[in-house]
């Protein structure tokens, strides 16, 4: 579990209704969800019966993936409405592993 040095917004009434972040800190909360997300699509495709490929070769094959589509050059994506969805490789993903 990472540390995090967390401030609070309140409202009036002394309510917290809002939470403030160092940027390093919300950096490693990202970093670990996206961990977690792994772990969690890891353990999907364990009890799916469908090909295996190597993590690597994945890996491999999803970053040139991202790193070819250019969302707001691309009319298709354009066409299909994920030219302005933010963040643009969270629908790759979605579109290669599923909705996890």
């Amino acid at each position: 579990m990472i540390a995090i040095k967390e401030r609070y917004v309140v409202d009036e009434t002394g309510n917290r209704i809002s939470v403030i972040l160092d940027i390093d800190d919300y950096r490693k909360l990202l970093e670990e969800l996206e961990e977690l997300e792994c772990i969690r699509a890891y353990d999907l495709a364990k009890t799916s019966n469908d090909e295996v490929i190597p993590f690597e070769q994945l890996r491999k094959k999803t970053k040139k993936l991202k790193s070819a589509l250019d969302p707001s050059k691309d009319p298709i994506l354009k066409l299909i409405g994920l030219a302005n969805v933010e963040p643009f490789a969270d629908k790759i993903d979605e579109e290669l592993y599923g909705k996890l």
